[in-house]
């Protein structure tokens, strides 16, 4: 209950879960340049206890939420049709948050997510521009962004948009690209209210921060950075637009996002 008495009105009694270890795609397919999971596999929780375990948390402590710490919900079709066929094990459902990848996202995937009570979807959607999908190793386009993205909305799923800003080959036009399709999506507030844009984050043992450790190698075994230096470094080697550029688009952007909560 001091756990529970800590949340906010808005997050109460919400715990954190994890339903997977690893990510499909780092572990067989190919990994998100940025990724640092380490390569341990990629394994699951069986549906019948993760339902059992869930019921018990709302049975022994009123649960009303529950936050998927998993890389990729959707990540094994096969564990995700087990998991919802056995979902009547757990009558009273709390809303569950996931991460998953939108081009897993189809009409039915979206209904079968929403029928074991998911209420919001983290969505690595990073940009809206071809070529910087390509480059970070997305595995994605952006028509496949937006289609998942409003097929999720659509489901009553409330898509949570996760921008990045400073990607490899990054310049004024892909970010405008990204700010165009931003502004022609129709969302629901709660959407606009969770979306975010944050800056590249070269985070040691992925593909990028071997990248810059090839023409920055001061940064070869130190523990502790100076971010701000980092990515300023990062954009000097490997983005088309200069850092002010970069900084003033993704500015513009948040004020968008901004804008479009409040309508």
């Amino acid at each position: 209950e001091e756990y529970f008495a800590r949340q906010s009105p808005y997050a109460r009694r919400i715990v954190p879960f994890i339903t997977q270890r690893g990510c499909r795609r780092a572990a067989e397919a190919g990994r998100c340049v940025f990724c640092s999971i380490k390569d341990r596999g990629y394994r699951t929780v069986a549906p019948e206890l993760l339902w059992s375990r869930i019921d018990g948390l709302v049975k022994k402590y009123g649960i009303r939420g529950l936050y998927d710490s998993s890389a990729d919900f959707l990540g094994s079709k096969e564990w995700f049709a087990e998991l919802c066929a056995a979902s009547s094990a757990c009558p009273r459902k709390p809303v569950i948050k996931v991460a998953l990848r939108l081009g897993d996202v189809t009409e039915r995937s979206a209904a079968a997510l929403k029928s074991i009570n998911v209420g919001n979807a983290i969505l690595g959607v990073e940009s809206f521009d071809d070529g910087i999908l390509r480059r970070l190793h997305k595995g994605c386009t952006c028509e496949t962004n937006k289609r998942g993205i409003l097929t999720l909305a659509g489901a009553g799923v409330i898509p949570e948009m996760y921008l990045l800003a400073g990607a490899p080959g990054e310049s004024v036009r892909s970010l405008k690209k990204t700010f165009w399709e931003l502004n022609r999506l129709e969302l629901p507030p709660q959407a606009w209210e969770t979306a975010i844009i944050h800056t590249m984050n070269m985070i040691p043992g992925s593909a990028v921060w071997h990248q810059l450790l090839r023409v920055e190698k001061q940064y070869a075994g130190a523990d502790m950075f100076d971010f701000r230096q980092l990515f300023a470094d990062w954009v000097g080697h490997f983005c088309e637009a200069s850092l002010p550029e970069i900084q003033d688009l993704k500015t513009a952007i948040r004020n968008l996002i901004t804008l479009k909560a409040r309508i």
